[in-house]
């Protein structure tokens, strides 16, 4: 083994070496100057196509999503245009409390108060509140509730409170008559 070290170092193959040396050492730098620039910025490019096909997939998500909004919102506008001709106009509001009166009068509550509250101006409609204070037994409340629901007006329930009032005896029963406190906010049109 020494002796072919010798013949490498000093002898018949010392050119050999050196040229092939040299070739790596050319082979390496070329590698580093040339292609490993050129590399990195391939890199650098397959990140950003990772990052813009994923910006392609949510764009088409996205497109999917429009359509699907779009469907929704001619089936609400379809809606709303068809319930704005249900909305009540302002100079109707004592035919809505009669409406309110004759439901509590239909479902055997005793009304103790029926009082108009505040009117929201809104720009697309506008909000009446009403409060209404009712005597009578629960499921005569909840019939009540039942039959506002099957009304053409819209309104929403803003406060709701049911205090107990008395005990009332009956031929065959005892109820309990309860005190009930509601305010609803019906919608109007704009006139």
């Amino acid at each position: 083994m020494k002796r072919l070290y010798e013949k490498i170092l000093y002898g018949e193959y010392k050119k050999s070496v050196i040229i092939i040396l040299s070739l790596a050492i050319f082979i390496i730098l070329s590698f580093r100057l040339l292609f490993e620039p050129r590399i990195s910025k391939v890199l650098e490019n397959e990140e950003k196509v990772i990052l813009i096909e994923g910006k392609v997939e949510n764009f088409q998500r996205l497109r999917e999503r429009k359509s699907d909004l779009e469907n929704t919102y001619q089936d609400m506008r379809s809606y709303v245009s068809g319930t704005e001709k249900n909305l009540m106009m302002r100079k109707d509001i004592p035919s809505i409390l009669q409406v309110l009166d004759a439901q509590a009068f239909n479902n055997d509550l005793k009304l103790t108060e029926l009082t108009s509250g505040s009117l929201e101006e809104g720009p697309e409609y506008d909000l009446m509140q009403q409060r209404i204070v009712m005597k009578g037994e629960f499921e005569q409340f909840i019939k009540f509730l039942e039959d506002l629901q099957r009304l053409p007006y819209f309104f929403k329930i803003e406060s709701l409170q049911i205090n107990y009032d008395e005990v009332i005896t009956y031929i065959d029963r005892n109820a309990v008559q309860l005190e009930i406190d509601i305010i609803i906010a019906i919608y109007l049109k704009t006139e």
